[in-house]
Order: C-alpha cells, then sequence, then structure tokens
C-alpha cells in the first residue's frame, strides 16, 4: 500500500487542531505513543482522526455536539441520584490513580472504608481498590464524614465535567456559524 502524501492541511472537526490530509482525511492525532520492549504503539486518537477536515463536511461537529448534550443529561442523572442517596460509612468515592506503565490516569471509584484508627490511634482510614490498600490522608472524624467529603468531591467533579461539556458545546457552535462546506485547505509547506 502506498502513502499518499499530504498537500494539504485541515481543522478537526471534533478538537479543532490542524492536522495533515494524507489521502484528503484528517490524519490521526490526539495519541501517545508507549513504549514497551522492543515496539511501540498508539494508545488513544482523536474521533476526529481518518474523517474529513472541517473545511469540507460538518457532521461530526453536530454529532460531538449531541454527545455531549447526552452526556450532560447523564451526568445530571447521576448527581440527582447521588444527592438523594445518604453517604454509606462503609463506602466512599475517591479519585484512584491507575498506573498504565510509564503513564497513569485517574478515575472516580467508589471503594470500602475501613477505620485503621481505632486499632493504631492516629493512622489514616483507608480504602481497598484493585486488590490493595490505599490510605485517606485527609483528617476524619468519622467514617461518615469521610464517605460524605467524598460524594461532595464526586458531585464536584461532575458538575465541573458537565461546566466543560458545556463550554465545548458553546465553541463547536460558534465554529458552525461561519462553515462553509468549500472553505480553502491549508497548503503545506514545501
Amino acid at each position: 500500500m502506498t502513502k499518499s502524501r499530504a498537500t494539504h492541511k485541515g481543522h478537526c472537526q471534533v478538537c479543532n487542531n490542524i492536522q495533515k490530509l494524507p489521502g484528503g482525511l484528517l490524519a490521526a492525532h490526539g495519541y501517545t505513543v508507549m513504549q514497551r520492549g522492543w515496539g511501540g504503539w498508539f494508545s488513544g486518537t482523536c474521533h476526529g482522526s481518518h474523517n474529513l477536515p472541517f473545511e469540507r463536511d460538518r457532521a461530526l461537529v453536530d454529532l460531538s455536539i449531541l454527545k455531549a448534550h447526552e452526556e450532560i443529561s447523564s451526568i445530571g442523572v447521576r448527581m440527582e441520584s447521588e444527592k438523594a442517596t445518604p453517604a454509606d460509612p462503609k463506602k466512599a468515592w475517591r479519585n484512584h490513580s491507575v498506573k498504565n506503565g510509564p503513564y497513569g490516569y485517574r478515575i472516580w471509584v467508589q471503594v470500602e472504608l475501613v477505620a485503621t484508627h481505632e486499632q493504631h490511634p492516629g493512622s489514616h482510614p483507608k480504602y481497598m481498590h484493585g486488590g490493595e490498600w490505599h490510605p485517606i490522608r485527609n483528617t476524619f472524624h468519622s467514617l461518615e464524614d469521610c464517605a460524605e467529603q467524598g460524594k461532595q468531591m464526586y458531585l464536584q467533579n461532575l458538575n465541573q465535567r458537565r461546566a466543560e461539556l458545556r463550554h465545548f458545546i458553546e465553541r463547536q457552535q460558534d465554529r458552525l456559524k461561519t462553515w462553509r462546506p468549500d472553505a480553502p485547505l491549508i497548503p503545506v509547506a514545501a
């Protein structure tokens, strides 16, 4: 298979970054190159990769707005459910760090709480995740306080995500105001 050289660049419909257009479609972008042993691989790509640029199509912009609205709605349902449920003193929401080779990411998980300070005065409560115990560094008067704070932090994170999605929708809608299917592409410098 012969690779076609990009002669032009265009804007990604999803992330709005400028990318080369080999074969008229956006090059793969938005990835991390992971290394292990003798080889490497891409971890994740932007959903706009291998699609038409914004200068030629807007279908992914429309779809990304729709998906963002759906996620906002889903977050609202989760928030209402979480607010309506009293905090369980045996469980708490934690923003847990997950290792992925030399990289890592953070996820929200609901974890089992254990009071260790009863056996060891001055020690912190712990939680179990991935078969390992992790200390909770904050000072709490009770497991109920720990569970309630975890719940409030989780709700705050969901609310922040909802605000980010609203901002994303506004930016995408602003882009659509000036969209033309025949907008000029950007020539690649020789």
